[in-house]
Parts: structure tokens; sequence; C-alpha cells
């Protein structure tokens, strides 16, 4: 049976990482439970949904080429090894394909696919011995290309944050959440952060600046004699004990606030013309190296952590994707806007209890699915199973950033 009637969308799945929801990462609220993964697997299975490619989207969106009447799109962010572990297995197992967006500056250089849930199915591995902190190989991602089972496109290449203002708005210190800085530091070591995340290489005290995902502002390059004050300071006043003063804060802007009114400022911004040349290249090799490494055409991109606008996605289009990912326009349908390809979520880990045990049940997974194809209906029993969740967030600090 085939669908393509104007109001039929076609729901398309974002995951990034799974199995790792109960580990040290910092980011592990983005990693799906492996019990939850295999039951959205089962429930489609069950249900007589079939998992469809990108290009097969787009071409239905533009065209109207013919797909099942219950296709989805699954997708995974990022890169993480554990879409070879665990994600790939499974999809095998089940029958179905998916996509992953890739960002290059965090591809392992491991020469040899590693042990994966297939090598304990077969009994050359146990459990235990699996290794899924990290992130992709080339070796790995052409053994789920040529199985047909993952379809790797482009997440561009750097997916960090730039400083883009001479406004400092925090300092670094033990236990933030900037890990980005380590990675700006450190771009060598990006594929490793995850099990060798070292806060230290960036000393305390160093200002965070007013900050944006990379593609999405121009790059602030800070006076760094102000950085050297900063961190001296806290040096000097016991390290990481000083920030257990009430005050620290208040003295390290009140030093970079006199620093700066017995000097002229240092720091500059990016200007318009290097900015969009930066984005240029890295939209342009990210597409490259895809294609030279596994031998194959990219036409899709995910734009890091969501951030986009016009002036990017007319670069997007200007390198040669046919379309990239956006949010809340809920548009995969035929003769709309093929250029563009909304998603929903569905694989996170949530903290609140009650939330953890509602998308567990095979009421959300439908909800959710078909709340996307536009039932109204289930649209608001959706909105309605999802309410424990906000009200969680709401009393615990609001809504976490997306990786």
């Amino acid at each position: 049976m085939f669908s393509t009637a104007k109001n039929s969308c076609v729901p398309v799945l974002m995951y990034h990482s799974l199995g790792l929801d109960r580990s040290p990462w910092i980011q592990s609220f983005l990693s799906c439970p492996l019990v939850l993964f295999e039951k959205h697997l089962r429930f489609l299975r069950r249900n007589g949904w079939s998992t469809i490619s990108l290009s097969q989207l787009y071409h239905y969106m533009k065209d109207g080429h013919p797909v099942p009447s219950k296709s989805v799109v699954l997708t995974f962010d990022d890169g993480y090894l554990d879409n070879w572990v665990f994600a790939y297995p499974l999809l095998k197992k089940y029958g179905f394909q998916a996509t992953i967006f890739l960002s290059l500056d965090f591809v392992d250089p491991e020469s040899r696919p590693r042990p994966n849930l297939e090598d304990v199915w077969r009994g050359e591995v146990e459990d235990s011995e699996l290794e899924a902190m990290g992130y992709l190989s080339w070796a790995e991602m052409n053994r789920m290309e040529t199985d047909g089972v993952m379809d790797v496109q482009s997440h561009a290449m750097s997916h960090t944050w730039h400083f883009c203002a001479d406004e400092i708005v925090d300092f670094h210190r033990p236990d933030d959440n900037y890990f980005w800085l380590e990675w700006n530091v450190r771009p060598h070591m990006k594929y490793k952060w995850m099990t060798s995340y070292s806060p230290e290489s960036v000393p305390y005290g160093y200002p965070v600046y007013r900050f944006d995902k990379s593609l999405c502002a121009r790059k602030y390059f800070p006076d760094e004699r102000v950085s050297g004050i900063l961190v001296d300071h806290v040096s000097s006043n016991g390290g990481v004990p000083f920030f257990n003063r009430p005050d620290w804060k208040q003295q390290l802007l009140v030093l970079a606030d006199e620093y700066k009114k017995r000097h002229s400022a240092n720091g500059r911004l990016e200007t318009e013309a290097e900015y969009l040349s930066r984005v240029r290249e890295e939209l342009a090799e990210s597409k490259r190296l895809i294609e030279k490494n596994l031998a194959k055409k990219v036409d899709f991109l995910c734009w890091p952590g969501g951030g986009q606008n016009n002036t990017l996605h007319d670069i997007a289009w200007e390198q040669g994707y046919l379309a990239s990912t956006v949010r809340g326009e809920k548009n995969c349908i035929y003769k709309t806007n093929c250029q563009h390809i909304d998603r929903t979520g569905l694989g996170f880990s949530f903290e609140s209890p009650t939330m953890n045990y509602i998308a567990n049940t095979d009421l959300y997974i439908s909800s959710q699915l078909n709340r996307y194809r536009g039932d109204q209906l289930l649209g608001l029993l959706n909105k309605i199973l999802y309410l424990p969740h906000r009200i969680w967030l709401l009393r615990h600090g609001g809504r976490r950033s997306l990786f």
C-alpha cells in the first residue's frame, strides 16, 4: 500500500546515542536506553511500519514518488560509537535502516571495527567486554554502509560553540558544562573526550564570553591578556577552593573590567567575509570527506545543535546539499518544501521517573508517531503524556540544550 496524499506526513525520528544513559558521560541524557530502543523497533515492526531513506523521503516530498503508507525515517546525530556497537546490530535484527549524521572532527582513527552486539550473539565476546563510549571510525561506517543498514550524511565538521561577543558571561570552573572549551583548545583530541575529558586542559578562571553554535555567528577572538590575569588570580588565591567564596564571580568581573578601563581592547570579531568563508569551508569539507572515505554521495545535512538561519540554508544549497533538518515545521509531506526535513525526538533518557515509565509504553510511542502525522486527537494525548516531563523541567531549572 502506498501513500502520496498531501496530508500524509512521514515521521522522522531523532536519536543520538544508545545504551549510555547510566554512564558518567556529561551528556548521558542524550542516550536512549537499549531496552527502550528495542521496544521502539518491535513496535514499528509489529504495527507494520517501514523505514525509508532520506533520499526516498526527499523524492516523496518533491515529486510524489511512492513510499509505504506507514513510512518512518530513523536518524542518529553526531556519530557515536554505540551506533555501531548497539544500533546497527539491532536494526539488522528487525530489518530496518537508518541515517547517521556525522560530525567529522570526532571520527576515531581506529583502523579495525570494534566488537559489537553481533559478536556477543555469536558468543565471541561477553556483553561486559563491549566498549561503547566514543565515536565511530571509517572502518565501522564502511561496514554499516556496505550492509545497507546505515546511510552516513553530514553533521558539518566542528559541532562546537564559539565566543561571539566581548561580553563575559561566566568563568571556567570545576563541574561547569563548558566541555567544548577543551574541544576548541585540543581539537585533535575531540574523538576521545567522552572517555578522557580533562577540564583542567583549560585553566580555571578562564573567561567564558557570550557564545553561540559555531556555524551561527561570527567568532570572537578575546584579548588573552585578560584571560591570563583572571587565571593567575584564581591560581594565586587557592585554585579550586577559590570558587567556594561567595564573591568569586564578582572578583573576576571587577578584575576584567578594571583591566579593560586601563588598556585598549585587543580582542576582535571575525569579519563577515571570514565568517562566511569558514561556514562554506566547513560544509564543503564535511561533504567531501564523507564522499571520499565512504565512496558515496552526500545530499543531506543536519545542523549541529539545530542552529540554522536563512544565510546558512543558502550556503548549504550552494554547496550541493539537497535538504537539511529543521525543527517545528512538521512538513515532511508530498509537494511541500523538500529542502526542509523536520524531525521529532523519541530516544532520550528522562530524569523524571514518571516520564521514563510513560516513554516505555506503546501508547506514548503511537501517540508520538501519529501526532507527527497530523492526528489532532493523538497529538493532544501526546501533549498530556509529555506533561510530567515539562513539570519536572520547570522544577529543576528548565530544558537542557541538545548536543
